[in-house]
């Protein structure tokens, strides 16, 4: 099911709330999504992988892919939701002069580095308040911190890419230990990931 929500070219969405909670369908967009983690654990369909995340952990959803999330704990879950147009990313790319984003916003899942959580949270709200408050020039501002984010997030990529073999177990949490992707066929499946690293 396509979802139809209207923004001229990015948004940045906090939502949160407590206890078990599965999606009851699939649904796709026509634009891009990052999901971060923040608090709390949850299920994430992107394609045809599941990928289990909890606090400091990204998913990457691109365009028009099938996704669904299910939330696993009784507790709270908070989650920062940033959506770009292909438009914005291709504007994006023009203006750092280089092909950024087809590598960076490819559909998986990604650990922040222990030691760069705290700065990407930060990094997210602001991008929230620019556009909740709408200082001057805050367009603009938030806009930088949206190219600062894809950047960061090639960035954990690359050094995964860099350290071990393109096939790997998924990898969980802040320690660092494996999980298991799951496909959708229920078995055990190898997929493109990358664990946390030391800056």
């Amino acid at each position: 099911m396509e979802q139809s929500e209207r923004f001229s070219d990015f948004r940045i969405l906090k939502k949160t709330h407590t206890g078990v909670l599965e999606e009851d369908k699939k649904r796709f967009h026509r634009f891009h999504e990052i999901f971060c983690i923040t608090e709390g654990r949850c299920s994430v369909l992107i394609g045809r992988r599941i990928y289990r995340l909890q606090a400091g952990d990204m998913a990457v959803i691109p365009a028009r892919t099938l996704h669904k999330t299910d939330y696993l704990s009784d507790g709270p879950h908070t989650k920062f939701v940033v959506s770009l147009t292909k438009e914005t990313a291709a504007e994006i790319d023009g203006f750092l002069g280089e092909q950024l984003t087809p590598m960076c916003l490819q559909a998986g899942s990604v650990t922040i580095p222990t030691q760069r959580r705290e700065a990407i949270y930060l990094l997210l709200g602001r991008m929230l308040y620019e556009q909740e408050n709408q200082p001057p020039h805050a367009h603009s501002v938030a806009k930088a911190c949206l190219c600062e984010l894809l950047t960061s997030l090639l960035r954990y990529r690359a050094r995964r890419r860099s350290t071990t073999a393109p096939w790997t177990r998924a990898w969980s949490g802040s320690t660092g230990s494996p999980g298991i992707c799951m496909s959708i066929w229920g078995r055990r499946s190898r997929s493109r990931t990358w664990p946390p690293t030391s800056r």
